[in-house]
């Protein structure tokens, strides 16, 4: 019984990721639909400059080009006392980031560092990330996401 849905399962997901393998057009929709974060990097990699640091608050960052940093300090408890807070912004800084990018669901939340430190939006687009997974049954949630510049010596003083 068991070794039949297994069977089952493992033959749906194989056979639908395992199409991508047949054309870019198809490799494309495979991506988009499952892969989560794909269609915020992709966005992000063709409006940001080459070679641009970017700080993430998506937590996938294959799919960026360049270098990325992870925002994912502020999720911690020891990110909040004043020695680890400096501990991460002065390893941000030294990695010299130009851009922070958000999704809605995280833009102007009560753990955002940078909320009020950071520069000019420098772009946004409506609906272009799609919460997906793993799981065909899932709800998938559209956000909005915005990208906004960054200065080296503000982030110092966050």
């Amino acid at each position: 019984m068991y070794s039949a849905l297994f069977f089952i399962i493992l033959s749906f997901f194989a056979l639908n990721l395992f199409k991508a393998n047949f054309s870019d057009e198809i490799y494309e929709e495979v991506l988009t639909k499952n892969a989560d974060g794909y269609t915020l990097y992709k966005w992000a990699n063709d409006i940001l400059p080459d070679n641009a640091v970017l700080i993430s608050t998506h937590r996938a960052h294959a799919f960026y080009k360049n270098k990325v940093i992870s925002y994912e300090f502020r999720n911690f408890k020891n990110s909040y006392s004043e020695e680890g807070k400096k501990y991460y912004l002065d390893s941000i800084v030294n990695e010299n980031p130009e851009f922070i990018m958000y999704t809605s669901q995280n833009l102007n939340n009560d753990i955002d560092f940078f909320k009020n430190c950071r520069g000019e939006l420098f772009a946004k687009k409506k609906n272009v990330y799609q919460k997906v997974g793993r799981n065909p049954f899932t709800k998938r949630e559209k956000f909005d996401g915005y990208i906004y510049s960054l200065n080296k010596e503000e982030i110092k003083n966050c």
